[in-house]
Formats: structure tokens, sequence, C-alpha cells
């Protein structure tokens, strides 16, 4: 996720790094977790220690990275990504334990699933909670390796009373975003080197019109630093085929210049709908109802099938 000028952060392993993970630490609130399946409430208080951190780790230092940042009250799905001594974490699932700060705190349980990512290694875990206060959070995250060792990391992030962008059950800006009409060449208005034409036949305004689920992604293929922006259209572009006639589908290019930029991304104009939608770091991808509210959205990349889920609960319903 490339956050422009906002300012920029530089990636680590393609992850943007909201908040700074320490070093293999962990407390008692995980060991109330790890044997949910589902979202439960303990009243657990953090307290790490040195030595609980190296009893749980075992020698295995691993890093949380979180790869999103925009937090607020309600419901939220949350990125994370685990790196440890030998790169990026890839176990199917790890068991998430959330506590927000102050005296008295109650710790929040959840299932994380791991997400592959188009880029070799490289994946992250996503987990959707509810989170019933503003202020800084503590994530702690344990998943247990193949040879048996459990490993848990933390990391601490701000959750606003508002989202920057759309909130869930908001409705999404009209936007009237650029299309192929009248453009002799999509180029013009996609730093995609091959766009997708289906993605740019309306405007977000024009698909709330009519009715159907639309999906918007706000996306720059050519000056992306996660590399996911490209393989993010491509997801949109199956999509589209899979859900023709059902769903609309569009892609908002994040520079308004990008046939002007040559491959310089000093020289680009961010797109006055970015402000529109509050956004500050890409890809960011939303799912529509008919009527235009926001039923789900994804910072960062989000695999087609957990975008699919999305879809199909808003066609169920």
């Amino acid at each position: 996720m490339f956050r422009y000028r906002f300012p920029v952060v530089a990636p680590v392993f393609a992850v943007v790094l909201f908040f700074l993970a320490t070093l293999a630490a962990c407390s008692d609130n995980v060991d109330s977790c790890a044997t949910s399946t589902q979202v439960s409430i303990t009243a657990v208080r953090p307290q790490p220690t040195a030595s609980a951190a190296s009893d749980k780790t075992a020698g295995k230092p691993v890093r949380l990275f979180l790869a999103a940042g925009d937090f607020a009250v309600g419901h939220n799905r949350i990125p994370f990504a685990m790196l440890g001594e030998a790169g990026p974490l890839r176990q199917p699932s790890a068991v998430a334990a959330f506590t927000p700060s102050g005296a008295s705190s109650a710790t929040v349980c959840a299932d994380a699933t791991f997400h592959p990512w188009p880029l070799a290694q490289v994946g992250v875990y996503s987990v959707e909670v509810d989170l019933d206060r503003a202020g800084l959070w503590t994530i702690e995250a344990t998943t247990t390796l193949d040879d048996g060792t459990s490993v848990t990391s933390i990391a601490q992030f701000e959750v606003r009373e508002q989202s920057l962008s759309p909130s869930l059950g908001a409705p999404a800006p009209r936007t009237v975003n650029k299309t192929g009409a009248g453009v002799a060449d999509l180029r013009q208005i996609s730093s995609d080197p091959e766009p997708d034409p289906d993605l740019y036949r309306t405007t977000v305004a024009q698909a709330i019109a009519s009715g159907l689920p639309t999906v918007v992604s706000f996306a720059t293929p050519a000056y992306c630093q996660t590399l996911t922006c490209g393989p993010q259209l491509s997801v949109l572009s199956a999509m589209k085929d899979e859900y023709a006639g059902r769903v609309n589908f569009i892609h908002i290019e994040v520079f308004d210049n990008p046939a002007e930029m040559g491959g310089d991304v000093t020289k680009g104009i961010l797109s006055p709908h970015l402000a529109e939608w509050g956004l500050v770091s890409e890809p960011f991808t939303f799912v529509l109802d008919g009527q235009g509210i926001v039923r789900a959205k994804f910072e960062g990349f989000v695999t087609q099938d957990e975008l699919s889920v999305s879809v199909n609960k808003v066609l169920e319903g």
C-alpha cells in the first residue's frame, strides 16, 4: 500500500507498517484465546514479561505487522503479517487477542485465516472483529509452526471513533469517476498497461442508480509499492465475468494523470476521488449493495475468495 504524500511510508516485504511490533513479546491474553473457535470475551489484562516471551517462542522471534491502518469503533477486518527469522509465516490459521488500553480492559478473541498474496512467499492473515471503543489497542497473535512450536507476537494500533473511509452501513459517495466513454485510449485514465474495458464502463453514481451491487477498487497498477494493484484488478476482471449482469465492477485510478507520468511517480497528481472517499492508502476495495450502502471494505489486497464471500452476502440480501 502506497501512502503517497500523506506521508510516504517505506514498505517492509511489501507491507506498509502502520505500527512497529515488538519482537516476540506476548502475554496471557493469547492463552485465554488458544482454544477459541469463535469470537468471545474474556476479562484478561495484559501482563507481558520477557520470560513469558522467551518461553512461548522457544527462541524463535516473530514480529507482527499490521497491513492496514483505517480502524474504527465497530466491525473491522484487520489484516496482519507475522515475520519470523526465515521470512513471513504462512501457517493456515492463527488466534488473535485484542485488548484496549486502560485500567479496566476486556480481551476480544477471534480466529484469523492466512490468505496468500499473488507474490512468492507473501501473504497476510485477516480477522474480523468488533472493537467497542476508540483509542490504543493491542493485538497479540499466536500460531503453531510445523515443528509444533507455538509463537506469539504483538503490536499496537489506533482505533478511531469513525473511520477515515466510508463506514460500513454508510452510503458510498456518488462518485462521477472517469470512464472509457470518449477516451481514445484507456491508459489515459488508468496506469494498467492492459486495462480491462469492462472496469471503466460506468461511474459509481451510475452503478448505484442501476440498483445492482457494485465493487469499487482504488488502485494504481503501475505505481503500487506492494505490487498487488495489478493482481487486485485481475481479481476484479475474473469476478466480473463470474457475476456478469448481477454486479458492477469499477476501477478508479489513484492518479488523475497516468498518461502524463511516464513512469515517474513524482509527476503524479492524486485523483480527487481519494479525498472524496477518505483514502490514504491503496489498494482499497469496497462492496456496495444495490442502494449504494457500504457492506464490506478491504484495505490492502483482497483475494478473490474473500471478496466473493462479501459479494455473495450482498446478493443473498
